[in-house]
């Protein structure tokens, strides 16, 4: 017989013998929640599972939305609404409260008849590293990184009384292939319907400690509009904002959870109501996210001399420099997420409806990869975080067509499409931030300019090299000329800066060598009978703009990442994915993205009314 539970009257403890996991109803959007139960004499991880369906809404919840006219879970400004009802706007504003109320809503707020529900956003860890922790009487094994994460939970009181945690290691029958599938489906509405998601870090340390509170300073900073001053304050003294914390954010940045590919998914659907977890400590994305972009923004330069000035105080901590990778991670792609959730269609989770029904995970299968490719505006890294509230002006290479994909029974991909050139020739491969092999060089054997002469195609290279896109999300213009005036070392860059007064680009040194390595690897990349180098100047007009400059390199840096210069049989010059190999290896048949200059707002679609191209079907493999 079912037992009402001592710690949480909201949950039925069941009979020893109740099968752990039972087929779920996923029309009534059925999942498995855990309940954290409270430290015993034992100090094992105790939980409870028990499936809810996300239709069984509390009746006030679901009076509220009628009288709203509101239909969506997964909305943060209806939750938002939600609390106000219960909670004066200015006290539910309040840091206290949604720190709380992240993790520990009271039960007025929830909006299911047994409660309401956290996602855990996390890294699984070493799978043959575990510990075991009880669920519901029976003895499991989790990764040693979840256990620690359950622990930490249960240490703060958090899921209980009616507030639950779905984690997919526990809440998914991970032997059942079947239910794998299609849960997998299911996990941005899972994401998206919870009341938070919880990014779990990993244990804490005093180092995380500090990280977190360098966070909140620079947040104030930025808030209280101090941010030159407080970049100028550090070029003075490094450690004008205490020591140790430059060091802590340095380990905080290198933690294995920003090299996972799935927490773009969950963060992204979380949005704004995700919580960073390090063990105790906790900070609100949106927050993480704007001291995150003080750093980008206002610090990128002096940062590094902090934080060498923590390693010279921690003597036992060797220099590597900063994890731009993962900063580089929060920064451009996933700080968009916290506030407009649409705008990310990388990942299967993400994509439209009409999408995501075309694919399928297929557990009992081999590993595949399947990719459907849509026409979008462009990689979100093109653009920057904020713009002054101008349109977006999209590519429209393919004009209204669409590719129609669909997969065939042997797994391979379908889709329509019309072919307008191929690779002639290809620059210098890309292998890193700070790198490319001028080994995989291979110039057109014939080149001859589709765009005209010398001054024309000069134009075409300066448009491919920025992506034909100002900052701002608008075509370029001849501003952006400027990237051929960049001269190709620091060494002569430095003292026509300084001479000019343009301090800021006079800091670069440390940066510059990106576009040194560029211009270096492909200075005898050929286009018909001139070297690239030849479209450069080494000398900055006498009326050049250090905004200009600036912006100019800032958007060829965004469009070169990971991808590299080639040109086309038909005179054009273009970016290709950076997975393209030219000499001395072969590659004729390659899938990605490209960027063709002169192609990219609708041209190539006159060249199919005239006939000039055809349409045909492709299959990819």
């Amino acid at each position: 017989m079912a037992a009402a539970s001592p710690w949480d009257s909201q949950v039925t403890l069941l009979p020893p013998n109740t099968p752990l996991y039972t087929h779920l109803n996923l029309e009534q959007e059925e999942i498995r929640l855990l309940a954290i139960l409270p430290e015993s004499y034992s100090h094992d991880i105790r939980c409870h599972l028990a499936t809810h369906s996300l239709k069984d809404l509390n009746p006030a919840y679901r009076a509220f939305l009628t009288e709203n006219n509101l239909h969506c879970l997964r909305d943060p400004d209806v939750l938002e609404k939600w609390t106000q009802k219960h909670i004066s706007p200015k006290l539910a504003s309040l840091d206290p409260l949604k720190r709380v109320y992240a993790t520990q809503p009271p039960s007025q707020l929830h909006r299911f008849a047994w409660g309401d529900f956290a996602a855990l956003s996390y890294v699984w860890g070493d799978s043959k590293q575990t510990r075991s922790i009880t669920v519901n009487e029976r003895v499991m094994a989790v990764t040693i990184n979840l256990e620690r994460a359950l622990r930490e939970f249960r240490n703060t009181g958090d899921f209980r009384h009616g507030f639950r945690l779905w984690v997919d290691a526990l809440c998914i029958n991970q032997e059942d292939l079947t239910e794998r599938a299609s849960l997998v489906k299911k996990m941005p509405s899972i994401y998206g319907s919870a009341w938070c998601v919880v990014a779990w870090l990993g244990k804490g340390s005093s180092g995380i400690t500090l990280a977190l509170q360098l966070v909140r300073d620079l947040i104030t900073f930025r808030e209280a509009s101090y941010a030159d001053e407080l970049e100028l304050r550090l070029r003075e003294d490094p450690r004008f904002l205490g020591t140790m914390k430059w060091l802590g954010l340095h380990e905080l940045m290198d933690r294995l959870y920003w090299y996972r590919l799935w927490i773009i998914q969950e963060i992204a659907m979380g949005g704004s109501r995700t919580t960073l977890r390090c063990g105790a400590a906790t900070l609100y994305w949106v927050s993480f996210c704007s001291g995150i972009a003080m750093l980008q923004e206002h610090l990128w330069l002096v940062k590094d001399k902090c934080l060498e000035k923590d390693v010279e105080d921690a003597t036992s901590t060797e220099y590597s420099g900063w994890k731009t990778t993962s900063l580089h991670l929060v920064y451009r792609h996933l700080t968009p997420l916290s506030g407009d959730r649409d705008k990310v269609y990388a990942l299967a989770g993400l994509m439209p409806a009409s999408v995501t029904r075309l694919l399928q995970p297929e557990y009992t299968l081999p590993v595949t990869e399947r990719r459907i490719e849509t026409p979008i505006s462009g990689p979100s890294y093109l653009f920057p975080r904020e713009s002054d509230n101008r349109e977006l002006l999209p590519y429209r290479a393919s004009g209204d067509l669409k590719g129609k994909p669909v997969f065939l029974e042997n797994e391979h991909l379908e889709c329509t499409g019309f072919i307008v050139s191929k690779i002639s020739g290809l620059s210098a491969r890309w292998t890193g931030f700070f790198a490319w092999s001028p080994y995989t060089v291979a110039s057109p054997k014939d080149f001859d300019s589709a765009y005209g002469d010398f001054d024309v195609t000069a134009e075409a290279i300066f448009r491919t090299l920025v992506a034909d896109r100002d900052i701002y999300r608008q075509k370029a213009t001849r501003r952006h000329t400027a990237i051929l005036q960049l001269p190709s070392t620091f060494e002569d860059a430095e003292e026509d800066f300084l001479g000019r007064g343009w301090s800021w680009l006079a800091g670069l040194e440390k940066y510059y060598y990106r576009w040194e390595r560029f211009r270096q690897a492909n200075k005898d990349f050929r286009l018909g009978p001139f070297e690239f180098d030849e479209f450069f100047s080494e000398k900055m007009p006498p009326g050049a703009s250090e905004y200009d400059i600036t912006e100019a390199y800032s958007c060829f840096d965004r469009s070169s990442q990971k991808r590299q210069f080639m040109t086309t049989s038909s005179g054009h010059v273009d970016w290709a994915p950076d997975n393209i190999y030219g000499a001395p290896y072969v590659q004729t048949e390659v899938l990605g993205e490209a960027y063709v200059q002169g192609l990219m707002d609708g041209e190539a679609i006159e060249g199919l009314k005239n006939t000039r191209y055809e349409t045909g079907t492709f299959t990819f493999c």
